[in-house]
């Protein structure tokens, strides 16, 4: 069972550290909203914790018992959408707390998901080898995503849900169009995992 510790929160230009009034575990994910108000933590319980970094206010999440695997913020800041490991994917009021469950547990093969507003949602589907598999619910459709020549390892929307990161075994990451599936960049570059900063 991971160890839970203090979390940090590190200012990258003055390399000063803030202590943050939450606990995380090791295998904890979070994401930042694009005002920079909320920190979002998941944790391997299935927990979800919700700090307000200008109030300190922590409010929890009823997600269940199943991990998050994956969880981002809306465009407007308005809401928070998590991936659980059993496919289920929730999109989260974050003024009222009211949550809308948008996929249930038949489609196991969400691994990420990004919401511009709360009517428009994009899904990355479960990654097959060298495969990504987009699907916008609006629209009923699904786009494949074909240009990695090994396994994808990981993928992301970048925080303007208009871009999604991935990054392959076969040492590249690139970045895609959302809206027209092409590549926007890549880059040769051999990587485990990545992490994206609001800004």
């Amino acid at each position: 069972i991971p160890e839970q510790g203090p979390l940090y929160m590190w200012d990258l230009v003055t390399g000063q550290s803030k202590k943050l009034p939450i606990l995380a575990d090791t295998e904890s994910i979070s994401a930042l909203s694009q005002d920079k108000t909320f920190l979002a933590i998941a944790t391997t319980n299935g927990a979800v914790k919700l700090l307000n970094l200008k109030t300190g206010q922590i409010r929890s999440l009823i997600n269940g018992a199943h991990s998050v695997i994956n969880l981002n913020f809306s465009f407007d800041n308005k809401f928070l959408i998590t991936v659980s490991i059993n496919g289920t994917v929730l999109l989260w009021d974050i003024k009222t707390g009211i949550t809308q469950k948008i996929t249930g547990t038949k489609d196991k093969i969400i691994i990420d998901a990004c919401c511009i507003d709360d009517s428009t949602f994009i899904f990355a589907r479960e990654k097959t080898k060298n495969l990504i598999n987009l699907y916008n619910i609006q629209t009923n459709t699904t786009h494949k995503l074909t240009a990695h020549n090994a396994d994808v390892e990981q993928i992301a929307f970048l925080p303007n849900s208009k871009q999604l990161i991935s990054n392959s075994e076969d040492g590249t990451i690139i970045i895609w169009d959302v809206q027209t599936q092409q590549i926007a960049k890549r880059f040769k570059i051999i990587a485990d995992n990545f992490a994206i900063t609001p800004d």
